[in-house]
Parts: structure tokens; sequence; C-alpha cells
């Protein structure tokens, strides 16, 4: 299955200069891999999943430009184990 990549439209900057992007599947589904890590997901149902258990001011502004959330909600979320579906993408990093 093939992706669709494009840069989230960060708020008040002109771009994120290829730090982060966004790999849609032909289901719908959504991975933002920021800096070269898969940090989150979107299911097809639209449940969001985080996948990094991090957290950097910059990579609080690519999720907030992907999926709407801001960095509170983002930390607050249960870290979970990257399906095996993006691991390819991960590993391409």
């Amino acid at each position: 299955m093939g992706y669709t990549v494009y840069e989230p439209v960060p708020n008040g900057r002109k771009s994120f200069y290829g730090k982060c992007a966004v790999y849609e599947r032909e289901d719908g589904e959504k991975a933002l891999r920021s800096y070269g890590t898969v940090v989150m997901t979107k299911d097809a149902d639209g449940n969001l999943h985080r996948h990094w258990d991090g957290w950097s001011a910059t990579t609080a502004r690519h999720v907030l430009a992907a999926f709407g959330i801001g960095s509170k909600e983002y930390r607050e979320m249960p870290v979970e184990v990257l399906p095996r579906k993006w691991k390819a993408l991960q590993s391409t990093l």
C-alpha cells in the first residue's frame, strides 16, 4: 500500500522545512513523522495514538499542525507500540 506524503501547515510559520511529514495511507490512516520518528498515528476511525515517549516544543508544534491537539493533551496520552503497518516507515529513516 502506498502513501500520500505532505507537510502539515504550521500555525504562523512559513514551513517546518522538512522536519516533519504526514504519511496517509489509501484507507485514510495517517502517521506523523517528526525528526525521523513516527510519533503519532490516526486510525481509520479517527482515533489518535501516541508512539513516542518523548516530548519537545518543536514536535508539539508538529502534532498540533497535523492533528490539532496541544502539547498537554499529547503528553497525557498513553504511549503505545507502533503498529506493524507503520514499522516499515520507521525503519526507512
